[in-house]
């Protein structure tokens, strides 16, 4: 005799019964196995197929729908395609955003074991549960990057914690959710919650603080926080930060040359609260608007080109890595716009600071633009 059980149920008590008198059968009775059936299987290219083809034959939103993307809002589980099979849905979908939508209902109602681990998490859990959720899944060299901001101001043992109340699935190599889509539920679940949003915006603003501050340069140790800064501004359920915060993912952007997904003036308009937040964070401003002026300079626009340059020589403490590229930039864009004159004097000035430190390296290339350039005017006015 087989007895199926379908989890999970829509009532937590009557899924926790069902669930203690089948384990207490199984360890009763030899002859009584208890199996768990996994995902649906969908690792052969002929397996994903037959099912696509059976999607779009029974589905008519999904007829020209993207492949990979309909696989990915599956995403496995057995629960998205009923739900657009169903009556209700099958008929009345009209777009890929209904597909997404009664896909991410689905997935969520997947996760609903989320209704009774979260909301009676003790304060310091709760608040690791939202940070660990507010980054992508991380591996091991993640975790040994982002474990100090992380952790930091809470309570020591707060993995172990989360993992043996079930929260977190596992622990090594790293702390985990489990699946992708369960750790983006988890982060939906505190978003979609009024009494928990005040607690996630505070401690998402408090991660893209954390994660400025300890980002000082296109260099190994600092790249994963500008990587962390990006996922948190792409991630679903993203709660409406401040100006500070909000400038500080634009930022992260422009550090990637992102420039298209920027909203007009994110950057420019939170500079001042976010360093007055955090003054450590001058680097990846700096950067940002370095970088920004690099791809004004390309498309065209000398004037804001120069005014991106101009903002980071403005900036309190910036780096004199980036003090000295942004004299160098504008020297050239002035050069370029006929202003020799004010270019030389830039150069000059980039000269002495790549003298410094580790931007040494720049001291050849601002030389030699001195040489070609300043020189000849120099010699020409001589005469």
């Amino acid at each position: 005799m087989f007895v199926g059980i379908r989890l999970p149920e829509l009532e937590a008590e009557t899924k926790d019964r069902v669930q203690i008198l089948v384990r207490d059968l199984a360890a009763s009775n030899a002859a009584a196995e208890l199996y768990e059936l996994p995902p649906m299987h969908l690792d052969q290219e002929q397996e994903r197929d037959r099912m696509m083809h059976f999607v779009r034959a029974q589905v008519p939103t999904a007829t020209e729908a993207n492949g990979d993307r309909l696989l990915q809002l599956i995403d496995r589980f057995p629960g998205v395609l009923e739900r657009w099979l169903s009556g209700t849905h099958r008929e009345t979908m009209e777009s890929m955003e209904d597909l997404e939508r009664v896909a991410a209902d689905a997935q969520r109602f997947r996760y609903r074991e989320f209704d009774k681990l979260l909301p009676g998490l003790p304060p310091d859990q709760r608040r690791l549960a939202m940070r660990i959720c507010d980054l992508p899944q991380m591996d091991e060299s993640a975790w040994w990057a982002y474990e100090g901001m992380l952790v930091s101001g809470l309570e020591p043992g707060l993995v172990d914690e989360l993992s043996i109340a079930g929260v977190l699935e596992t622990t090594v190599p790293a702390p985990s959710f489990g699946h992708d889509t369960r750790h983006q539920a988890a982060r939906v679940w505190f978003a979609e919650r009024p009494q928990f949003q005040g607690a996630l915006k505070g401690e998402t603003e408090s991660l893209i603080y954390e994660a400025s501050a300890r980002f000082h340069g296109i260099d190994e140790p600092s790249l994963p926080f500008g990587i962390a800064l990006r996922a948190i501004g792409e991630a679903a359920g993203l709660p409406l930060v401040s100006q500070g915060p909000k400038a500080l993912l634009a930022a992260a952007r422009y550090l990637f040359q992102d420039v298209a997904s920027d909203m007009p003036g994110s950057l420019d308009s939170g500079i001042r609260p976010a360093l007055a937040a955090r003054p450590e964070s001058v680097a990846l401003i700096a950067r940002a608007l370095y970088n920004r002026g690099v791809s004004k300079g390309q498309s065209g626009d000398a004037p804001g080109e120069i005014a991106d340059y101009t903002a980071v020589l403005e900036l309190p403490n910036a780096p004199v890595e980036q003090q000295a590229q942004a004299l160098l930039g504008s020297g050239v864009a002035r050069i370029q716009d006929g202003e020799r004159d004010n270019a030389c004097d830039q150069l000059r000035e980039a000269l002495a600071l790549s003298r410094q430190g580790s931007v040494a390296g720049l001291a050849e290339v601002i030389q030699h633009l001195l040489d070609e350039m300043c020189s000849k005017r120099e010699e020409s006015l001589d005469d």
